[in-house]
């Protein structure tokens, strides 16, 4: 990675060669037919942010990271334009849910609690759970709403799921 950060063209062939059958089964589980264009957006997002690699990381945990950001950001941004399609193609404006009204959120909400025996966990525990999971927010969006640091967001988070993990072991036995 050094050699390619001086600009050595064949030090890229060299990572590409080594890593990109890794990647592209990584995101082939994830995406499916549309992998293809997440693959090229991962290598353009190396290739832009090369300065910024730290050789303290192995280049391919970096790398990883890289995908899973270009993932996320692929598929937020499909969602959003799936969502303005439906809102543009439907005529019946009256159906289509107020996004300020937290009654969908809500349903999806009481839902999950039936499912999950959410009684388990904290208030706060639940809530960043929730936000994580069904509004799918990022723990930096989370931590701001919540006016939490970004590290206890992860933390409860990390303690919601083992305690839920924890439960699910023990009625399976």
């Amino acid at each position: 990675m050094r050699a390619y950060q001086d600009g050595d063209s064949h030090a890229f062939e060299l990572l590409y060669q080594k890593n990109s059958s890794k990647l592209y089964a990584y995101l082939k589980k994830k995406l499916g037919k549309e992998t293809d264009d997440v693959f090229q957006l991962v290598f353009l997002k190396l290739h832009r942010s090369r300065s910024q690699y730290d050789s303290k990381y192995l280049f391919e945990q970096w790398l990883f990271v890289i995908a899973r950001s270009v993932l996320l950001d692929y598929v937020k941004q499909k969602r959003r334009f799936k969502e303005g399609l439906q809102i543009d193609s439907s005529m019946e404006v009256e159906k289509i849910a107020d996004p300020l009204s937290q009654k969908e959120p809500q349903s999806s909400y009481s839902q999950v609690d039936e499912l999950l025996d959410l009684k388990q966990l904290s208030a706060e525990q639940s809530e960043v759970l929730k936000l994580r999971v069904l509004d799918e927010l990022t723990y930096s969006e989370i931590a701001d709403k919540l006016k939490r640091t970004e590290v206890s967001v992860r933390q409860l988070f990390s303690r919601a799921i083992k305690k839920l993990r924890n439960a699910g072991s023990a009625n399976t036995e």
